[in-house]
């Protein structure tokens, strides 16, 4: 019985680090998970085809700072915020006030504690299974 209890508690620590905010404050970085790898597979094949095929052609020539700047190039605001929404585990409400400042400082230690071409690589392949047959 306490072997079974053990055994079903999730002991895997969910947030990969932090960063300090312009305020002060602090902002846990979630780590990326299951849940939200689908999201962004799935945000890929809905909103952000174009991008996709952009940077899936030349993701292994390309810096991660560089994928970042070309994925959210092609990008409306509404599409960023629901893009920041999957990467920092927080309500669209939230990411909408946080200053662009705040923002920058998150997605700047997300990128430095994230393999993010690993992630992308691996998104890449779970987006060819929502892609509907052509």
């Amino acid at each position: 019985m306490a072997k079974k209890t053990i055994e079903s508690l999730d002991l895997e620590p969910k947030i990969i680090g932090s960063v300090e905010l312009s305020d002060g404050s602090s902002f846990n970085i979630p780590k990326l998970t299951n849940k939200r790898l689908l999201q962004a597979a799935r945000f890929l094949v809905t909103d952000g085809m174009e991008i996709y095929s952009a940077i899936g052609e030349n993701l292994d020539n390309m810096s991660e700072a560089a994928l970042v700047v070309q994925a959210l190039d092609g990008l409306e605001d509404e599409q960023i915020m629901k893009l920041l929404t999957i990467m920092f585990d927080v309500p669209a409400e939230e990411a909408l006030e946080m200053s662009p400042i705040d923002t920058i400082l998150i997605v700047t230690k997300y990128l430095e504690l994230v393999d993010f071409k690993k992630a992308f690589t691996a998104v890449r392949k779970l987006t060819q299974m929502f892609k509907p047959a052509a």
